[in-house]
């Protein structure tokens, strides 16, 4: 599944419209390599769910032991003492978790294409999957109100950009230049304001990604 935009600058309009509450706003620097990171890598502690689960985005992505944390924090939602049973959900809400389950995956320690079946079964056993499915898990069932199924995939992503930061840059990249996104990618952008009234921003592409780590957390 693709999201085409048709020329070679941030579809801001699109971002915009794509979800009713007020977009975020994101500043630029001006330097390629530094705003392709602001876009990709979330700063901050997650709206909501940060403080109730206590993790944050804030932190060096070569920290191991810190990244961790943040996925068993996450992933005991998944498979952990406070594992959340699919099939005990309601229909629309169990629904609601395939829909976004099957719409991203960890897909860059395994050959899994999505989180779950589309019977809601964990499609992969890796601890990035069971903690994105952990948060899409503890979300549905507690603020199915305050997140739709877009933001729910945002979340997600976010995630996943952290648990890979070089892969995903590299995937951010080659989708700029081909002006076709995965969800994943187009959920990282989504409903974002870069500098609103400015004229022809161009998509930020950096030129060198290899200092990024593979991966953050163990698998």
């Amino acid at each position: 599944m693709f999201f085409t935009f048709t020329n070679q600058y941030l579809a801001i309009n699109l971002f915009d419209n794509l979800l009713s509450q007020d977009a975020y706003a994101v500043s630029l620097t001006g330097n390629p390599e530094t705003d392709a990171q602001i876009l990709i890598f979330t700063k901050g502690i997650p709206e909501i769910y940060g403080e109730e689960l206590g993790v944050t985005y804030e932190f060096d992505l070569t920290n191991q032991e810190f990244m961790n944390q943040m996925i068993d924090k996450m992933e005991t939602f998944d498979r952990g003492s406070k594992k959340i049973d699919v099939e005990s959900l309601p229909a629309n809400i169990k629904q609601r978790y395939v829909d976004i389950g099957t719409k991203i995956a960890c897909e860059f320690c395994c050959s899994a294409r999505t989180l779950v079946f589309k019977d809601g079964k964990a499609a992969c056993g890796c601890a990035h999957s069971a903690a994105m499915r952990g948060l899409a898990l503890y979300l549905l069932q507690n603020h199915p109100e305050e997140f739709t199924n877009d933001q729910i995939l945002q979340e997600l992503a976010r995630w996943k950009a952290l648990f890979f930061p070089k892969q995903m840059m590299k995937k951010y990249i080659t989708q700029a230049e081909s002006e076709k996104f995965t969800p994943d990618i187009a959920a990282l952008l989504l409903n974002t304001r870069i500098n609103k009234n400015a004229k022809n921003i161009s998509i930020p592409l950096p030129s060198n990604v290899e200092n990024l780590p593979d991966m953050a957390g163990g698998c």
